[in-house]
């Protein structure tokens, strides 16, 4: 999954988010709001090498200074733009993978994972590798 995530980012998807695009009529979750704050996981991946790709400028620059303390304190107002971000990404895997992972059927309002995503994270298949799990 780790490898998928990676190819993901290090392909152009995310891009649209990064250069302010909105996808479908709909911004991403963050800067623009009026009382922006990163999520406590967004400055835990900050130092990864595709967070440049990822998050946009200025992502990190809020109206108020956050204490390194502070930074990875959740707070109950944070789970509504948690959910928001997640549903965000979710869609964005759906359209830009074409369904090849991930699709989103617009009629039900419903994720679903492909067939292709079900047989390659079926436990007979995970056993080999860095994968081992056990049975």
């Amino acid at each position: 999954m780790v490898h998928a995530v990676g190819r993901l980012l290090n392909e152009e998807w995310f891009l649209g988010w990064k250069n302010g695009q909105e996808d479908k009529g709909k911004a991403p979750p963050g800067p623009g709001a009026s009382k922006h704050r990163p999520l406590p996981e967004d400055f835990a991946l900050r130092g990864m090498p595709w967070a440049g790709r990822y998050y946009p400028d200025g992502w990190f620059i809020t109206g108020e200074r956050i204490d390194d303390d502070d930074k990875y304190f959740k707070v109950p107002s944070m789970t509504e733009e948690r959910r928001k971000r997640v549903l965000w990404l979710g869609f964005c895997i759906a359209r830009r993978g074409n369904g090849k992972w991930l699709h989103f059927n617009e009629w039900s309002r419903r994720f679903g994972v492909s067939y292709i995503a079900q047989r390659c994270f079926e436990p007979r298949f995970l056993n080999f590798g860095p994968f081992k799990v056990p049975l």
